[in-house]
C-alpha cells in the first residue's frame, strides 16, 4: 500500500502528464502583472499550500518573471 496521495496531473481535465502541469502553471504565472501568492497559487490550482509553495520556487529558480517583472 502506497502513502502517497493521488497523482496531481490526474485531477486536472484534460491534462495527460506532469510535465502539462507545469508548462501550464509557468504559462499562468508569466501572463499575470505580478507573480502569484501562495494563497493564490493554492485557490487557482487547488493544489496544497506545501506544493504552491515548491511550484512557486521552481518557478524563481528557473528566472521566470511575470509580465510585470516581479
Amino acid at each position: 500500500m502506497s502513502t502517497r496521495g493521488a497523482i496531481y496531473s490526474t485531477a486536472i481535465a484534460g491534462v495527460e502528464s506532469h510535465t502539462e502541469v507545469i508548462f501550464r502553471f509557468a504559462a499562468w504565472a508569466q501572463s499575470r502583472k505580478v507573480l502569484p501568492s501562495i494563497s493564490e497559487i493554492v485557490n487557482h490550482w487547488g493544489m496544497s499550500r506545501a506544493s504552491a509553495c515548491r511550484y512557486r520556487k521552481a518557478f524563481l529558480n528557473a528566472g521566470l518573471t511575470a509580465k510585470g517583472g516581479q
